[in-house]
């Protein structure tokens, strides 16, 4: 046997035990994965928000920033790993003080009070809806800030979920005096505003009481609401509100039936 062939049976020789071990430690990764492949991180729940203070030292101080990434997280929390989470299951105290922390970063944004009167507005829990109805009559309540003029709309969101969604009359008609006190005439504000204690009264449905709100926001709020604010509107006008066959009559309803 030349130097050549010794060389090549020592290369062979050592190259055995490291296919072995290779072939081992694929192995092993194999039962590993057929263990654990189909299992999923517990998802736990809304996490307590930090202070104000702190979060800004976490951003820079650019609230502008941490609001938007803020909502970006309340948009998706709970669907992160592939999954749906039922909104029923969420921490409502946690999620509501999110709410507020992100109006202390930017008070002036519609992004936040959407995502809790159309998203976690649906929630079937009375004590979560009182929650965010509290929320959502602070948005409503800002003064003295670019475009709190517009915050009137949320207010008459709190009305609707107090009314017919926690059927508390007191609470819906201590709301709406706050929106009468909104009502500016000349503004573009629907009359109902100012009506809107003698509707409650005048016990109007949930359907007809959601139509009028919404379809008011498209008509007040043309050229000031954000595409994404309008196209929410629509999709809940439009797949929530009303009938399937209501809704087929409707040109703006087309994008939201075609996939259905």
């Amino acid at each position: 046997m030349n130097c050549r062939q010794v060389k090549m049976q020592k290369e062979s020789d050592l190259a055995k035990p490291l296919m072995a071990g290779l072939c081992g430690i694929l192995a092993v990764q194999f039962i590993l994965w057929l263990g654990t492949n189909r299992a999923v991180s517990p998802w736990p729940n809304v996490p307590s928000p930090p202070s104000g203070d702190l979060y800004l030292l976490a951003g820079g101080g650019d609230s502008g920033f941490l609001y938007r990434i803020g909502g970006y997280m309340l948009q998706n929390m709970g669907d992160m790993r592939g999954e749906y989470t039922n909104i029923n299951t969420y921490d409502f105290r946690n999620l509501v003080d999110w709410f507020y922390l992100m109006g202390d970063m930017d008070p002036v944004s519609n992004y936040v009070p959407t995502l809790a009167a159309f998203v976690y507005g649906s929630a079937q829990d009375k004590e979560d809806i009182r929650r965010v109805v509290a929320y959502l009559r602070q948005a409503g309540n800002i003064e003295n800030a670019p475009g709190a003029k517009e915050k009137w709309r949320w207010l008459a969101h709190a009305v609707f979920l107090a009314r017919h969604k926690l059927e508390d009359d007191a609470l819906a008609l201590d709301i709406a005096e706050d929106l009468a006190a909104k009502y500016r005439p000349g503004t573009g504000m629907p009359n109902w505003v100012r009506r809107m204690r003698p509707l409650i009264l005048s016990e109007m449905g949930e359907k007809q009481m959601a139509l009028m709100l919404l379809t008011d926001m498209l008509t007040s709020g043309a050229g000031q609401m954000r595409p994404q604010e309008v196209y929410v509107v629509k999709e809940q006008i439009c797949i929530r509100v009303l009938e399937r066959e209501e809704a087929r009559a409707l040109d703006m309803c087309a994008e939201f039936l075609k996939n259905l």
